[in-house]
């Protein structure tokens, strides 16, 4: 027997309250199982789906669902498909993916759900574990009312919002620290553009700076970011550190055959060196237009900039077009980070990455370091630098020194 709701009699309910979970497996037994875990965990209502078909008509019903856990493997429509569907219905759901078949599937799975906006809780291989779900269960009762960030955000912006954004100074920028690994001393900092608007609040970069590459505003923000990190390398000398800056190009940019001049003289009026800036462009840029590329490159580096190619990795570089740039840091992308320590794939792209970066002599940053043992894996491989949540968050520039001055104490 079993109560309305859908309980076996006696259930205690614990942990979660009014949680609706729907379990989407061709196998009955698996659904089964899941289920009468969940119901034990302290979810108030939990569905079955047998296939994505009937999984999507039970999502397009009256009432939402909170947490969903979806089979890969499944035939009719197939995981893939039926998160498709999902990112369509627009639900809130938090999601978890689990298969029989290998993790770099589900890993691959799980970054094309993100990308379709959907809230991914995680990604487990069958049979689960009676504690792992439990933990999802949890998991989802913590974030599943928290604002979902969709691919390019939510808010709209105008190339005329940006503009009158800078004139009334709602533009700031904030500095997370690089870290070497070696002796744990102070690397750099990256300025990071952040924009409080009065209406929409906090307006995540990705709402903006699509919006700025389509017309000149994005060098109006190159020379914002600029400035500010020129007025904070100033901040920290009169502490007594030198703090080198590093600051993002676009794309767009890279095309434009004055931008070295500019940049020059900005640094020149302001009173700080190039050589105490790095300037960093995507690993895209050199696919886009090579010859430009090389030019603009060339001349930044003669005037003294430092050159550095970011979330390398995510692109389609080749390693000629590597060995003819004059770049000076390689910045490997978090996605190669997350994880290495555990995951057999990403770990050898990370050291295939930092070999190649030491063949070039080219500098290696490791972004969003975030646990222990993701640093202690980059220091085995070799990396120079470390950059991420696990030294700290990005702070104002009048933080930094402060910071800096804890950190080495610890």
């Amino acid at each position: 027997m079993s109560t309305e709701d859908g309980r076996p009699d006696g259930a205690v309910r614990t942990g979660v309250s009014h949680r609706r979970v729907l379990v989407v497996d061709d196998n009955a037994f698996v659904r089964i199982s899941i289920r009468n875990i969940l119901l034990d965990a302290g979810a108030d209502y939990v569905e079955e789906a047998r296939d994505g078909d009937e999984a999507l008509a039970k999502v397009s019903g009256d009432l939402p669902f909170d947490l969903i856990f979806c089979d890969l493997q499944m035939p009719g429509r197939d995981g893939i498909e039926t998160l498709r569907g999902l990112a369509g219905f627009d639900t809130q759901a938090c999601i978890v993916l689990m298969s029989g078949e290998d993790r770099n599937i589900l890993a691959a799975a799980g970054r094309l759900a993100k990308s379709h906006g959907l809230r991914i809780l995680g990604n487990v291989t069958k049979p689960i574990p009676a504690e792992a779900v439990r933990e999802f269960l949890a998991a989802a009762n913590a974030v599943v009312h928290a604002p979902r960030k969709r691919p390019g955000g939510t808010t709209r912006i105008s190339d005329d919002d940006i503009r009158r954004g800078l004139a009334e100074r709602e533009f700031y920028v904030d500095f997370q620290p690089e870290v070497g690994i070696a002796d744990g001393r102070i690397w750099g900092s990256e300025a990071l553009v952040r924009w409080r608007h009065p209406e929409h609040g906090l307006v995540s970069p990705m709402s903006f700076i699509g919006v700025a590459e389509q017309s000149d505003t994005i060098d109006l923000l190159t020379d914002f970011v600029l400035g500010k990190a020129l007025e904070a390398q100033t901040l920290w000398r009169t502490q007594g550190q030198d703090i080198h800056v590093a600051i993002n190009i676009s794309a767009h940019s890279m095309v434009n055959l004055d931008m070295p001049d500019h940049l020059a003289r900005i640094v020149t009026m302001l009173g700080g060196s190039p050589a105490a800036v790095t300037l960093e462009v995507t690993e895209s840029c050199l696919v886009d237009d090579l010859s430009a590329f090389l030019d603009i490159a060339t001349r930044l580096r003669l005037k003294g900039f430092r050159l550095a190619i970011d979330d390398f990795g995510t692109g389609f570089a080749t390693l000629e077009q590597l060995s003819r740039l004059p770049v000076s840091e390689l910045k490997i992308d978090r996605e190669f980070v997350a994880g290495a320590p555990d995951n057999e794939r990403t770990r050898a792209i990370l050291e295939a990455s930092l070999q190649l970066a030491r063949s070039l002599s080219l500098t290696t940053i490791c972004e969003g370091v975030e646990t222990q043992a993701e640093w202690n894996l980059a220091a085995d491989l070799g990396a120079d630098c470390i950059q991420g949540f696990y030294i700290a968050k990005p702070m104002a520039a009048g933080e930094l020194v402060g910071w800096f001055n804890a950190w080495q104490m610890t």
